[in-house]
């Protein structure tokens, strides 16, 4: 499985402009609009093991993308190059760090520390856990719904920086 994810990020890596661009090009709503759409169904896609690895796909296409288009944006409005490099690596890290919080501060939350005991010696061991499943999807769910939420807000917040510039 893990070998799986890694190639789903490859593949996005290598394909996933191709993927953006395309459905941009057929779709008659907003890049941004239609980008939150695609990562919200790959987030919905990771929750079924078949497409789960079709859903990190999407997600990691659209994700790259809209980053390479948002700082290619950046450093064409302000020709400021160093900067938008360390301002990207920084949120990146930051948006890393957070979501990775919100993962295992929720896992904790449902198993608490016998549970984590348990969980990280059958991941050690690589084999799946039964005993937790359940917590194991719970996890899941408010990892999707804080980066759904997380996606919203960038939305709303574009919306907002747009309608500023214009006026």
């Amino acid at each position: 499985m893990y070998y799986w994810t890694i190639v789903a990020y490859l593949l996005a890596f290598i394909f996933g402009a191709r993927l953006v661009n395309e459905v941009t090009r057929i779709s008659s709503a907003a890049p941004e609009r239609m980008a939150i759409v695609m990562l919200t169904l790959g987030i919905i896609l990771t929750f079924w093991l078949p497409t789960y690895f079709i859903g990190i796909f999407i997600i990691r296409g659209f994700a790259g993308e809209i980053r390479k288009q948002t700082i290619g944006a950046y450093e064409q409005a302000t020709r400021n190059y160093t900067i938008s490099s360390i301002v990207n690596n920084y949120y990146s890290i930051i948006s890393g760090v957070f979501s990775q919080l919100v993962m295992w501060g929720s896992l904790f939350l449902s198993v608490g520390l016998k549970g984590m005991n348990h969980i990280l010696g059958a991941f050690s061991l690589h084999q799946p856990d039964m005993q937790n499943g359940s917590a194991i999807t719970l996890t899941h769910l408010v990892l999707a719904v804080y980066m759904i939420l997380y996606l919203m807000w960038l939305l709303l917040r574009t919306r907002k920086q747009s309608s500023i510039f214009e006026s």
